[in-house]
């Protein structure tokens, strides 16, 4: 047999051990499909699109601007209280976005308004200091996604009004239309999906989460194999055959790629016939980006083996990844203190996460810049587990 012929045969017999223990169906396909049904249900709430009794938003705003010298500041100041006229907002002021913060996580808020600092009174005043450079009014959302999208739809109608002054200014001068007092530039908050959906659901939200906390779990088990190999020296009495080392990994961590692919698409395929859930109209995109997450999986599994030289560390370490991965990326919570969503981004977990919810609200330039950043993390985890896998029990 040749060197790919032994890394199929090994693949094979693997698979067909792994289908024999009951673990594997409860930890890999029925725990996660649990998970996404009652987390889906029970916090359906807190998604979906704004609807009229949501209304009105308590809406916390901190306004560096006085509206009795600032334009800025007057212009806010009657936009909110018209809006309070009509029953959408109910305002509060707050002296810090600190304080902002703690009102809407202490639920004395639903959202949040954060306007900076503005020098430039009018459209006569030549720009301050700092260049006249663009400055962005910052939206906090609260744990209700409804509520949030109901504040959203009475603020960013403002918002890109005065973007377009502010374009207008750029592009004319300062004598841009001098009845407006005050030019403003802010991008649109990520949080409103780019191809007009209203948001994903509950259900759609916790399909993504839980599918890729769980195809972490599956490398776990191929860690946890590896380990057991190690102690009871199987690989060495398999080596002493005519199979080389390459082939013996090769066909391993093949099986358990294979496996959370399967993984994939069970959950992928249930929560589509049973709940409904939608996961766009890009099927090979979505096959694709598991996929890059299953060599994820994978390669971390060998780096973690060869790491951690017994099975209860490498198992110990492999949760602690997997939850703190899980937790900053948002998988438990969608909304998270800004420090801890901070980090987020610098996980393989989040970026897989983005892009399959992307690929739910059919957005597909957003996916497919998630999906880069996801290929990149694949590459840097399968180069670093060829450089140690010769410490992962098989030349022990």
């Amino acid at each position: 047999m040749n060197g790919w012929s032994q890394v199929f045969h090994i693949a094979r017999s693997e698979l067909v051990m792994l289908s024999r223990a009951r673990e594997v169906y409860g930890i890999l396909f029925l725990l996660p499909v649990v998970l996404i049904i009652l987390l889906g249900l029970s916090l359906q709430e807190k998604f979906g699109a704004p609807t009229a009794n949501v209304y009105p938003v308590q809406l916390v705003v901190v306004n560096a601007n006085d509206a009795d010298t600032s334009g800025i500041g007057r212009a806010v100041s009657e936009l909110l209280a018209a809006e309070e006229e009509r029953g959408r907002l109910v305002v509060r002021q707050a002296s810090s976005r600190d304080t902002a913060v703690e009102l809407i996580l202490g639920g004395e808020a639903q959202y949040g308004l954060v306007i900076p600092k503005y020098t430039l009174l009018d459209a006569s005043v030549a720009p301050a200091a700092d260049g006249g450079r663009a400055r962005v009014w910052e939206l906090l959302p609260g744990e209700r996604q409804a509520v949030n999208k109901a504040a959203e739809a009475v603020l960013l109608p403002y918002v890109e009004e005065l973007s377009w002054q502010q374009a207008g200014r750029h592009a004319i001068g300062p004598k841009y239309d001098p009845a407006w007092t005050t030019i403003v530039s802010l991008p649109l908050p990520q949080s409103v999906p780019a191809n007009g959906a209203s948001s994903y659901t509950a259900m759609q939200y916790y399909a993504a989460a839980m599918l890729v906390m769980f195809m972490l779990y599956t490398g776990m088990m191929l860690s946890a194999s590896l380990q057991e190999q190690r102690v009871s020296k199987t690989m060495a009495r398999l080596l002493t055959h005519p199979v080389t080392w390459r082939a013996a990994l090769g066909g391993k961590v093949l099986a358990y790629a294979l496996l959370a692919l399967l993984q994939a698409a069970a959950v992928i395929g249930f929560t589509y016939v049973a709940c409904g859930v939608s996961w766009g109209d890009r099927l090979e995109w979505v096959a694709a980006a598991c996929g890059l997450y299953a060599l994820i999986t994978v390669s971390l599994a060998v780096v973690l083996t060869a790491v951690c030289r017994t099975e209860q560390l490498s198992s110990t370490v492999f949760q602690m990844v997997i939850i703190a991965s899980t937790l900053v990326s948002g998988g438990f919570i969608p909304t998270l203190p800004a420090a801890i969503a901070s980090l987020g981004e610098y996980t393989f977990s989040f970026w897989t996460m983005q892009s399959l919810l992307h690929l739910m609200l059919g957005n597909a330039e957003l996916a497919g810049e998630a999906m880069t950043i996801s290929a990149m993390w694949a590459v840097a985890a399968a180069v670093t587990a060829i450089f140690v896998h010769r410490k992962a029990g098989f030349d022990a």
